[in-house]
Formats: C-alpha cells, structure tokens, sequence
C-alpha cells in the first residue's frame, strides 16, 4: 500500500513548509519526488518553470518566500503525474498570477488524466473546478457540476439549504408541501 500511495497519490499540506525538507534544496525536493514516482529530471525542470520558480532551484526552503516555498510543494505532489493530488488551499500563499499558473498546471495535468482534490477559499480555484462540494459545519451543504448548484438530502431526509435561505426561516421551522411530484419549502 505504500508504494502505491507513493507512486499514485500526491499531497500538498496547507501550510507549505510542512510539505518540505529543510536541508534539501528546491531542486533536490523536486528530483527526490521524482525518483519516487519514476519520473525524470525533464519533468522536474520544466514543472519548476511552470510555476515560476526554476530561478530558485538551489535555495533551501529558508530561502523561498512562502508563495514559492507553495509552489514547490505543489510541484513535487504533481511530478511524476500520480492519479489523485490532494491540495489543502494550494493558492493560499500565491499572488495572483501565481494561482494562474499553478491553475494552468492543475488543467494541463487534469487533461493528461490526473484527478484533483482541492480545498479552497479561493474563488478562481472555486470557478476553475468542473464540480464543486460547498461544507457548511462540516457538512455537505451542496453540489455545483455541469447541471448547476443541487442541494444535499441525508439518509434521513434532511436536506442542507443555503445559507442566504436560511434568512427566511429565523424560528429554524418550513412548511414543506408536496405537490404534482415538486417540493416547495415555505416559511410559516
């Protein structure tokens, strides 16, 4: 199991230094996850240009600005195209034009068959996504893909609203009326 998470899974922590080694330099983080997935030393530069940080190969992570120190870990989860990465607000530290290349490489990857998880505040991640779970409490609150935004129903029928709904029921109670097969949710 854990060779196959080496070799298939990448992950990228939310804060970017947990993601790296402080005695490796950006250049040996990138060729250790390499080696790992059974990738080249090709793939490692050209992800480092990518993301705007082939300058700053030889810099430890001490070295990097926090928005650098992200896009080096996000290039070491992606190197070696695993099936899944798993991002933790990947934008968080990034300016914009930084989020714009690391999306760029989220999409060049998604298109070559790499599957994306990304947690995020970040409306541009949020509108770049094909589908997109919106937590409430840490809840599923709703669904928005191709068809539009979908409500949650549980096992036990409840069903999460939006927040701005929410508004129109401060005594927390709805009439709920079944009519020719449609629901409508009603304040009392």
């Amino acid at each position: 199991r854990r060779e196959a998470r080496r070799r298939l899974v990448g992950y990228v922590f939310q804060r970017p230094s947990d993601n790296l080694i402080s005695y490796l330099s950006a250049w040996e983080h990138m060729n250790l996850a390499a080696k790992v997935r059974g990738s080249d030393a090709g793939e490692a530069s050209r992800l480092l240009e990518l993301l705007g940080i082939k300058d700053v190969a030889w810099c430890r992570p001490h070295q990097l600005s926090g928005g650098e120190q992200q896009r080096l870990a996000f290039a070491q989860a992606v190197v070696g195209a695993p099936a899944l990465v798993i991002a933790d607000e990947p934008t968080a530290q990034l300016d914009s034009a930084s989020s714009q290349a690391l999306l760029t490489a989220v999409w060049e990857l998604a298109a070559a068959g790499t599957s994306f998880v990304l947690s995020t505040h970040d409306p541009g991640v949020v509108e770049a996504a094909d589908r997109t779970y919106f937590l409430r409490h840490g809840a599923l609150e709703s669904e928005t893909a191709e068809r539009g935004a979908l409500s949650v129903i549980d096992g036990a029928g409840r069903i999460q609203l939006p927040s701005t709904a929410l508004e129109l029921f401060p005594a927390g109670r709805a009439i709920v009326e079944v009519v020719d097969g449609a629901v409508t949710i009603t304040p009392p």
